[in-house]
């Protein structure tokens, strides 16, 4: 059992990564277009 749950942290961390760089990435080209 610990390990499934280290597993589906790491996969969280992973996403949550992801998900904050990709939103990062739409603003600073939203920010682009905007100037």
């Amino acid at each position: 059992m610990v390990f499934i749950i280290n597993d589906i942290r790491n996969l969280a961390k992973i996403f949550l990564y992801n998900h904050t760089c990709n939103i990062l990435i739409i603003n600073n080209r939203f920010f682009k277009s905007t100037l």
